[in-house]
């Protein structure tokens, strides 16, 4: 396998400069402008936990029935273990709305899991899919309310005119309405139209039309009108004249991964490898993912999302739309320590806020366009 070469090292090649903290951004990039990534708000909270108890453990033969039912069922903070060998799968896997479970094999060159099939995941198809709920904003199912006070970066506390709705733990989203001209300061904007015409994108789809800017946060204490926030704002420019807001839209899935095991994709019909819809503290540890359609991980609606110690390999085409890990509204993501191969976009960013892409090694990033072929540079 390729993984045994290029997995589980420690790498000490940089998709980004070497994390000094404030010193790094001197000269650089203004600090009051600048994410602080020693603080720990990007990727699972606490860090991903070692889970030991296993719930319930398979053999290769097993269905993706089988397996699913064994993830519903599985009691908090255990594990759900599939022991050495090949699977042969004829449809995905899936932590429905499922809180608190580890799918763990027995290592990226010994487990494999061959699928021929995948799971809707509320949309966007996926071999493996953590699924809180299928709302987003462009759908319309979503609860809506203004934001009237607490905008510093950095600020843990931040006023909503309601809060009818929301108790501790609700995940809620962040936004406020695009920049009409540019003030000097951070520009944020999605539309093609004058004056600005600084996009090409627009504002559809699963965001809200002209609130392209976002962040994902966890309440964690409501006092009347007053609602307690982690992790803390992490933009300078939000501001009462852009008539900022909170949104949610329902459950999420929460505190599961899948660790050590290979995800074969080449068969399965799906667009992703993993998808990640609305789900918050999730992982992926000592994965190996090969042959996207599209990307070999989608984070969709996701937050604090943590990607470590893995390997993806290939995708489908090697078009425009080739990823490795690719972002659509997210924030507070880590991928790190990764090794990312022959996938034309290692990387791609939209509508994120507050994530860190460090220490991973990106390599062979074939471009294909009007029968010609070429390497083109990482990100």
């Amino acid at each position: 396998m390729r993984l045994k070469k290029l997995l589980l090292c420690s790498l000490t090649l940089l998709c980004v400069a070497t994390p000094s903290y404030a010193q790094l951004w001197s000269g650089l990039l203004d600090p009051s402008r600048a994410v602080n990534w020693g603080a720990g708000y990007q990727g699972v909270e606490g860090g991903i936990p070692n889970r030991t108890t296993i719930c319930s453990t398979f053999n290769p033969g097993a269905t993706a029935a089988e397996i699913n039912s064994a993830i519903a069922a599985c009691p908090s903070g255990q594990v759900v273990f599939l022991n050495a060998g090949t699977y042969n799968l004829t449809s995905g896997l899936i932590f429905n709305n499922k809180d608190n479970v580890t799918l763990r094999g027995a290592g990226p060159n010994q487990t494999i899991l061959n699928f021929t099939g995948n799971t809707g995941c509320g949309g966007p198809e996926a071999a493996i899919c953590f699924f809180g709920n299928s709302g987003y904003e462009g759908a319309g199912n979503h609860t809506s309310t203004n934001w009237t006070a607490g905008y510093a970066k950095g600020t843990t506390q931040i006023t909503l005119a309601s809060v009818s709705g929301l108790s501790v733990g609700s995940i809620i989203i962040l936004d406020q309405l695009d920049d009409t001209s540019d003030s000097g300061g951070v520009l944020v904007c999605s539309t093609i139209s004058s004056p600005l015409a600084c996009s090409y994108q627009g504002g559809s789809g699963a965001g809200r039309t002209s609130r392209a800017q976002e962040q994902r946060v966890k309440v964690v204490a409501i006092t009347g009108s007053v609602v307690t926030i982690d992790p803390p704002l992490a933009m300078p420019n939000w501001r009462a004249s852009q008539s900022p807001q909170a949104w949610w839209t329902g459950s999420h899935a929460e505190m599961d991964g899948v660790e050590y095991l290979t995800i074969n994709n080449l068969n399965s019909g799906a667009r992703h490898g993993i998808t990640f819809f609305n789900a918050y503290n999730c992982w992926l540890k000592g994965i190996q993912n090969e042959k996207s359609l599209r990307a070999n991980i989608e984070l969709y609606l996701a937050g604090r999302i943590e990607v470590r110690d893995s390997y993806l390999y290939g995708v489908q085409t090697s078009g425009s739309q080739s990823y490795g890990v690719e972002f659509y509204q997210t924030s507070n993501n880590l991928i790190i320590n990764n090794v990312l191969q022959t996938v034309t976009s290692p990387i791609q960013l939209t509508h994120d806020v507050g994530s860190v892409v460090a220490y991973n090694f990106m390599t062979d990033n074939y471009f294909t366009l009007s029968g010609g072929t070429w390497l083109q540079t990482s990100p």
